[in-house]
C-alpha cells in the first residue's frame, strides 16, 4: 500500500515533500479503514463483556473494588 510506504519513507527521513495536512490525511484515513476493519471484533467484544460483568475489573483495581 503507497500511503503505508509514504508514511514509513516520512518517518525514517527518506521522504519530506508532503504537506503536513497530506500527511494528516493520510493518517486519519488509515485509523478510520482499520477501525472499520475491526468494527465488528470490537461489537463482538463488548457484547461478550457485557455478558461477564466479573471480568471487566480493571486489574489495577484492588481485590473487592
Amino acid at each position: 500500500m503507497s500511503c503505508l510506504r509514504l508514511l514509513w519513507a516520512y518517518a525514517s527521513g527518506r521522504y519530506r515533500n508532503i504537506p503536513w495536512a497530506s500527511l494528516l490525511s493520510i493518517i486519519a484515513a488509515l485509523i478510520v479503514w482499520i477501525i472499520n476493519a475491526v468494527k465488528n471484533d470490537l461489537d463482538n467484544f463488548l457484547q461478550w463483556e457485557r455478558t461477564h460483568p466479573t471480568l471487566r475489573q480493571d486489574p489495577d483495581d484492588p481485590p473487592g473494588a
